[in-house]
């Protein structure tokens, strides 16, 4: 299981993308959330400008933290026609995740992007499952695909 064939296919043609997840606090969440952005790089032709905004929650014990984390991925998007930009949610109040494209499509996600057990640390070596999501082990989620039919 990996980001790429659960969403590429539905991000597709999409020139705006909003993750909506307000439990992208913590590091190994805000990887995930750079591993999307890394897919999204990846698959997209190299004349393509798409735009990623995330609506997440603050981590309140750690907000510089979280700010710091999610700005390096601005950065690090910064040059490769990905454009990131993130925000809190100011309600406080969202609980729903899911991913909007301006092609058309909903991905409603029951766990967000936080899908992966995390991985298992070794003293010394290396892991697959640190670099390939097709090697790491999957927590219990669903994913439901909806399609505007006005598109």
């Amino acid at each position: 299981m990996s980001y790429e064939k659960l969403f590429g296919p539905y991000l597709d043609g999409a020139t705006r993308i909003v993750v909506t997840d307000p439990y992208i606090r913590i590091f190994y969440q805000i990887r995930n959330m750079m591993e999307f952005v890394e897919m999204v790089i990846r698959r997209k032709p190299p004349e393509d400008q798409i735009a990623i905004h995330l609506v997440t929650g603050p981590d309140e014990g750690n907000i510089a933290s979280q700010r710091e984390l999610l700005d390096s991925i601005t950065e690090a998007a910064a040059g490769t026609g990905v454009e990131f930009t993130w925000a809190f949610d100011g309600t406080g109040t969202a609980h729903a995740r899911d991913i909007a494209t301006d092609a058309g499509w909903k991905i409603v996600l029951d766990r967000g992007l936080d899908i992966f057990q995390p991985p298992l640390r070794k003293a010394q070596g290396f892991l697959l499952g640190d670099r390939l999501q097709e090697h790491r082990m999957i927590k219990n989620f669903y994913v439901t695909y909806v399609r505007d039919a006005h598109r």
